[in-house]
């Protein structure tokens, strides 16, 4: 099914393949990376984050799309998860990539050459989001102080390092599937 915008084009309601191709690529990618990455301190990165949000902005999902993107990332984060609780990705990470497609959403009338800092942006407020919810949900599980002082200062360095991949990973990404122009920054909602 396809819909008419307000700029007179025609929208998809679905996934192209080679959108569903790129998610699933970088999904992978991360999963490899969750496994393969040792701890640096006590802090593991999470790859997944950063590379979801790199879908997310590389094929512009709409917000149904982007909740099931983060419940695949959730399902994947599962048997690869160190964390105490390991299923709570199953709610993080669909709210973590909803946040991620509405900031994407209120962001997409600005140019990337006008805020070239978008992903960086999107990347620390998605890891906020997710982080929090994942926090709050394990310290509903765990019912101890400590939880929640710990693992909110991990979840503000993840913040930090998922939104410096993402930047970094997001013009190369952008240029090599060939999404330049207007209609890369229009979002399919």
């Amino acid at each position: 099914m396809s819909r008419p915008l307000a700029t007179g084009k025609v929208q998809k309601s679905g996934l192209r393949t080679v959108d569903l191709a790129i998610v699933a690529m970088l999904i992978a990618v991360g999963a490899v990376l969750r496994v393969a990455s040792p701890p640096l301190g006590t802090i593991t990165p999470n790859w997944m984050i950063s590379l979801y949000v790199l879908a997310i902005m590389l094929v512009r999902p709409n917000l149904r799309q982007a909740i099931g993107i983060g419940l695949v990332a959730g399902a994947v984060c599962v048997p690869t998860s160190k964390a105490p609780i390991p299923w709570v990705t199953l709610v993080s990470e669909p709210v973590g990539a909803l946040v991620a497609a509405l900031l994407l959403n209120s962001l997409s009338g600005i140019s990337d050459k006008r805020f070239p800092f978008k992903a960086f942006a999107i990347g620390v407020m998605t890891t906020i989001a997710s982080g929090t919810v994942f926090v709050f949900v394990t310290k509903l599980l765990i019912p101890q102080k400590a939880v929640v002082a710990v693992m909110m200062g991990t979840v503000g360095i993840t913040a930090l390092v998922n939104s410096v991949v993402a930047q970094l990973l997001y013009f190369p990404a952008k240029r090599m599937i060939n999404l330049k122009g207007a209609e890369a920054d229009e979002p399919r909602y």
